[in-house]
């Protein structure tokens, strides 16, 4: 019984640990009513994390899958004004978002796909909460570099969200 607990729990503790490196976060809000605009996160679907996620869904015998990623993946939640909800691959869409890697050009988004979120999604991304909304964002392979980061861009808010790996 205690072995079964320990194996969980550093099991836990690895992949929060892997979540806490690979995800990023920030907020933007109204200057005169301080409303929330945009809070979101983002984890990158790195091979780490991909693997993180596997042993996670093999020992809790859950299924688990991210779907196919053919570049560079995220997996992104977002809150935002009802109003300004929009986030897909529609030119008319109210937020855009980018990649810029090593080359540091701005690389739109090539698939957006909008995920429901079930007890399983919010085991693994914990900071899902009832209000986020959640997607795969898939871009084309690009070459990271050491410092690539995420841009989400709105008429009303621009967030940069960046990683050191």
């Amino acid at each position: 019984m205690v072995t079964v607990f320990c194996v969980r729990s550093v099991l836990a503790a690895t992949y929060h640990k892997d979540l806490h490196f690979w995800t990023k976060s920030s907020r933007s809000f109204s200057f005169d009513t301080l409303d929330a605009r945009l809070i979101w996160h983002a984890t990158l679907l790195s091979e780490q994390m991909i693997d993180a996620q596997k042993a996670v869904s093999e020992k809790r015998k859950v299924k688990f899958e991210n779907p196919p990623i053919t570049g560079v993946g995220f997996f992104v939640s977002l809150y935002t004004y009802k109003t300004l909800k929009e986030f897909n691959m529609d030119e008319n869409s109210t937020w855009k978002i980018y990649l810029v890697g090593k080359d540091g050009i701005e690389v739109p988004a090539k698939k957006i796909e909008p995920v429901t979120i079930t007890p399983t999604e919010t085991v693994f991304y914990p900071y899902l909460n009832r209000w986020s909304k959640a997607y795969y964002v898939d871009f084309p392979p690009i070459d990271l570099g050491n410092e690539p980061r995420l841009i989400l861009r709105s008429i009303v808010a621009e967030s940069v969200l960046k990683w050191k790996i």
